[in-house]
């Protein structure tokens, strides 16, 4: 389902996927991140997207037992929501 919607096959492929669709521009670095911005981290259980905390240092994910602070250089893209 993955490929038919996106044409790629990873959850990666699938935010690029849906930044350009929205409008939303992949930022050069992770650390250009800001509040409310997304961002992808590869974790254990496989890649996941959250939301850079108030601070722009973290950002949250939903896991299996609830949120977790994840810090920002530890993600691997960001892409800008908003202006």
């Amino acid at each position: 389902a993955l490929h038919q919607v996106t044409g790629g096959n990873t959850v990666e492929d699938a935010a690029a996927y849906a930044a350009k669709k929205y409008g939303l521009s992949a930022l050069p670095t992770v650390l250009f991140a800001q509040r409310g911005d997304l961002a992808l981290f590869n974790g254990g259980a496989g890649p996941a997207f959250g939301i850079v905390a108030h601070k722009g240092k973290d950002a949250i994910f939903v896991g299996p037992r609830g949120l977790h602070r994840i810090p920002l250089k530890q993600c691997t893209r960001a892409w800008r929501v908003g202006v």
